[in-house]
Parts: C-alpha cells; sequence; structure tokens
C-alpha cells in the first residue's frame, strides 16, 4: 500500500478498489507450469497421431529461460511456442515423433529417431 501511495495521486488510489499482491513464483511452480503447457500441446499432437517426449535437460532448461524473477512466467508460453511448437510444425511432414532435447546449451526440437522413454 506504501508503494501505492507513494507512485500514484489521491485521486487514483480512491478508485482502487483492492490491490492483490502476489509472491513471486518459485522455480518449482515455473516448471509445473511448463509441464502443464507441454502436456497440453502433447494432447493436441495425439489427436493428430504425433507425439513428443522432453529431456529432464530440456524441461530444466525451458524452466530457467522462460522465467523472469521481474516478469514471472509470462514468456514461458512464448519460449515453449518458439523452441518447441514452432519447430515440431515445420518438421511436421518429417516424422511423427519428435524430441525436445539441449544441445550446445540450447532447447532443440527435432524429429526422433524412434519414441522413447523420455516423457516428462
Amino acid at each position: 500500500m506504501k508503494a501505492a501511495e507513494t507512485r500514484f495521486s489521491p485521486e487514483f488510489r480512491n478508485r482502487i478498489d483492492e490491490i492483490v499482491v502476489f509472491a513471486p513464483l518459485t522455480m518449482d511452480e515455473v516448471k509445473q507450469i511448463a509441464q502443464i503447457y507441454l502436456e497440453k500441446t502433447r494432447r493436441q499432437m495425439k489427436s493428430q497421431g504425433k507425439s513428443f517426449q522432453t529431456t529432464d535437460q530440456a524441461l530444466a532448461l525451458i524452466t530457467e529461460k522462460g522465467f523472469s524473477m521481474q516478469y514471472g512466467a509470462r514468456f514461458l508460453k512464448r519460449f515453449i511456442d518458439e523452441r518447441v511448437k514452432l519447430p515440431i510444425t515445420t518438421m511436421w511432414k518429417d516424422g511423427s515423433n519428435f524430441i525436445v532435447d539441449v544441445e550446445d546449451g540450447e532447447v532443440v526440437t527435432k524429429v526422433a529417431e524412434t519414441a522413447g522413454s523420455l516423457d516428462v
């Protein structure tokens, strides 16, 4: 409330009904959010006969790079879209199984040789 008082005029503050303060997300919570979004994508692909697996290393890197202390997990979906969904769409006709892994410190998505048990 102190921050609102120093930042906003009394006229503006009078128009605010309630202020809700959120605690920052933990990395475990961000990881859970990433898993939920990846699982949603996995279900969508399954309905079209496609699948993908995510290694533990890829999930950890997705969690790390998709999270910002300042903005929370706001960019997590965008990061997954850019590093997982978009590459899969460009390789859609090349296979039905894909793998999300880490190469040279970056998340990479490629056509899998065989479907493995790396599902996270």
